[in-house]
């Protein structure tokens, strides 16, 4: 959707909606993506939104009801129950000052890099990777795997504290018995975010 958004809207929208169906994060980059097709929006969401109802139909229905409130609430379950796993600034916030104040914390930093990002009118693909590495930071639960999002954009911009991160990530796997080694993952990611801003401030 991200590389697609210039030449093809219509695709671009049709991908953002297949995509955050797969996995919700996808949904923090379609401000981006809206932004970026500028006066084809309304072709770009109803090619979406046309993609949303064919995609969903089959889950409407698992038997003689509407299954669609019983799916929501069942997210929510989950997402209420889900311990804090692996997590930075969120993992903070939540240790400090409860999880309020976490949710509170990931939900501002989020929007305000979103709103950053469609102000400016970075690149989608740059505006894409500085939104989806601020999630691996706010996250109540980073798994390893999540780290697949950022991947594909880290082709573009190889960055030292993401590639890093890549690298370690892994680690987390051992923290129930090592819990130490979250230290290992996140001092240096952090460091050479700090090391990285200083550069460009320089600059």
């Amino acid at each position: 959707a991200l590389q697609a958004v210039g030449k093809r809207p219509r695709w671009a929208g049709a991908a953002a909606v297949a995509a955050g169906m797969t996995q919700w994060f996808a949904w923090t980059v379609a401000p981006v993506i809206l932004v970026a097709v500028r006066r084809r929006w309304r072709s770009a969401m109803a090619v979406g939104l046309v993609t949303g109802i064919l995609l969903s139909l089959p889950f409407w229905f698992f038997s003689t009801r509407f299954m669609l409130p019983v799916l929501l609430r069942s997210l929510r379950s989950h997402l209420a129950a889900a311990p804090v796993y692996n997590a930075s600034l969120y993992g903070l916030a939540h240790a400090w000052f409860g999880a309020r104040a976490g949710a509170i914390l990931a939900m501002a930093l989020t929007a305000a890099v979103i709103v950053a990002a469609c102000l400016r009118r970075l690149p989608p693909l740059r505006a894409g990777f500085l939104i989806l590495s601020t999630l691996l930071l706010v996250l109540p639960q980073v798994h390893p795997w999540f780290v697949l999002w950022l991947l594909p954009l880290l082709v573009f911009y190889p960055e030292a504290p993401w590639l890093y991160f890549a690298a370690a990530v892994p680690l987390a796997y051992a923290l129930p018995r090592h819990p130490h080694l979250v230290w290992v993952e996140y001092v240096p990611l952090f460091a050479l975010l700090g090391w990285q801003g200083g550069r460009q401030f320089r600059n």
